[in-house]
């Protein structure tokens, strides 16, 4: 995965690069407020213009990533003789739906304002 995966580093900074140059400077780099610091990042038209270039490589990769990572998990157990995996678990509970908290109300929700 790690290798098929560098094979796409000339294609990702290439489409980098293209969408600096289209963009004006000011509007590449911006500073956000966080967790009570200024911090510089990329700027939201920046990382549009970018993410739409990009052309769902990153979430392709994250599947193939999630598909990778769970047939080599497969083929484990399938090598391991498929043990009951239930059997001598040192798991005796379950936490249940009811145990899971509500945010209170009026609570803010997580991440970024300009994302929510």
């Amino acid at each position: 995965m790690v290798r098929e995966s560098h094979t796409y580093v000339d294609d990702v900074l290439m489409l980098e690069r293209q969408i600096r140059e289209q963009l004006p400077s000011d509007r590449i780099m911006c500073y956000e407020d966080r967790n009570s610091l200024n911090v510089l990042t990329y700027c939201p038209q920046f990382a549009a213009a970018y993410q739409n270039a990009m052309d769902g490589m990153v979430e392709r990769r994250f599947r193939e990533a999630v598909h990778a990572v769970g047939s080599a998990w497969y083929t484990a157990w399938v090598d391991a003789g498929q043990p009951d995996l239930w059997v001598d678990s040192p798991v005796t509970s379950v936490v249940e739906e009811t145990d899971v908290e509500e945010p209170a109300a009026g609570a803010s929700p997580l991440g970024r304002p300009h994302e929510n």
